[in-house]
């Protein structure tokens, strides 16, 4: 082999580096927007989530039904909401 060849392929072979070298930073580069754009993604329906619960109107609660029998008050004895228990 001539120098001039050793030349042209130690060329061929810097370029096909270079190529590669400017491949693996365009994906580097493709990677860190994709993380970027979840991250802010993410962030966003945080924010959004957040903002819809507390501007959102109250909800009725859950009403949970008395004794379904009148409870009788009497003087000097507590009133209890629980069912009576018979002993």
């Amino acid at each position: 082999m001539s120098q001039s060849q050793r030349d042209r392929q130690g060329a061929q072979q810097r370029v096909l580096a270079e190529q590669q070298a400017a491949l693996r930073r365009r994906e580097r580069r493709l990677l860190a927007g994709g993380v970027i754009a979840l991250v802010l993604m993410l962030v966003g329906a945080g924010i959004g989530l957040q903002a819809w619960r507390t501007h959102r109107p109250p909800s009725a609660g859950t009403v949970t039904p008395g004794p379904a029998n009148p409870v009788t008050i009497t003087d000097g004895r507590p009133i209890s909401w629980a069912r009576p228990t018979h002993r």
